[in-house]
């Protein structure tokens, strides 16, 4: 993060991340500034590299993905606009063929 924040700040906007996150369905995502504008609406530029910091530990978790133009990135730092959404269930190519044993 560019500043170190608040432990009780971190907490509340990781608590917002995730439940924003969880609330969306399907490949539906938000931006950065969603959760930046829902914390503080009246500052929120203030708080978008620590809502992208943020993001980047859940991401490296497994608990969200990143995405540009719609499809997954990993790259850090993330350069040009960015969306979070939901992990995304691996491709169901193969899925209706039987499970194999070992």
């Amino acid at each position: 993060m560019h500043r170190t924040l608040k432990p009780e700040n971190e907490r509340k906007l990781t608590e917002l991340l995730t439940t924003m996150i969880g609330e969306l369905r399907g490949k539906a995502s938000i931006g950065p500034a969603d959760v930046a504008r829902r914390f503080d609406a009246e500052n929120w530029k203030r708080w978008m590299e620590d809502v992208k910091a943020l993001a980047h530990r859940l991401s490296e978790a497994g608990a969200l993905e990143v995405t540009r133009h719609g499809k997954p990135i990993t790259t850090w730092p993330w350069r040009g606009v960015i969306r979070f959404r939901r992990v995304q269930p691996a491709s169901s190519a193969g899925a209706s063929d039987p499970p194999t044993a070992e």
